[in-house]
């Protein structure tokens, strides 16, 4: 694990910097760099552990937790038909090529990914509610029946507590039917939220 304790604000400004380069291998290993550092610092508050005061995060990256306009009660509902298509194109992605995501004799009987439906929710949450420059932090789910190839599917996302983390609750049905459901806790980057407000 990464010992915090010797990290300067030196070294994450250059970080920050090698973000911006014209190199993509830096640009990648950068933004993981600081994404897995945040990740440290959110699962400390979220434990309620004291953060070392050491490091500091650079304000324009990921500054302070912006809340703008998100309040506790939204909700946000997307709908979407799952075509065996979709299910296709997913399985060649992840390479997930387990034979319940395939074609039978009827294609009413695929089941669709579950990953393919959290991508559902996280488009919800990545674009409408909370929005651009949500960035998840910790997720629960939980599959109580299977989606099928050819069902729409209702997306719904809420929004339970507003701190510094965001909790968020969500729901994906079929009719009656839920196919998933979780909590997630989310916190905002203050650039890109702030560039899209």
């Amino acid at each position: 694990m990464l010992n915090l304790v010797q990290i300067s604000e030196d070294v994450l400004q250059h970080v920050k910097q090698l973000t911006q380069t014209a190199d993509k291998r830096f640009q990648n290993i950068s933004q993981i760099f600081l994404e897995n550092l945040v990740y440290w610092k959110m699962t400390c508050l979220i434990s309620r552990k004291k953060w070392l005061s050491v490091v500091k995060m650079p304000t324009n990256y990921f500054g302070t937790m912006i809340t703008k306009n998100v309040k506790v009660g939204d909700r946000v509902v997307m709908i979407r038909t799952v075509t065996l298509d979709d299910i296709q194109s997913f399985a060649k992605v992840t390479q997930d090529w387990n034979r319940i995501h395939h074609a039978k004799e009827d294609e009413s009987t695929v089941i669709v990914h579950g990953a393919f439906l959290n991508g559902l929710v996280s488009a919800v949450m990545g674009t409408k509610l909370p929005g651009h420059g949500s960035i998840l932090a910790e997720q629960v789910l939980k599959f109580p029946n299977p989606c099928y190839a050819g069902e729409t599917v209702q997306v719904e996302v809420g929004i339970i507590s507003v701190r510094k983390i965001i909790e968020c609750e969500f729901k994906c049905s079929v009719g009656e039917k839920v196919v998933l459901k979780g909590t997630a806790k989310l916190f905002l980057n203050r650039k890109h939220f702030l560039s899209t407000s």
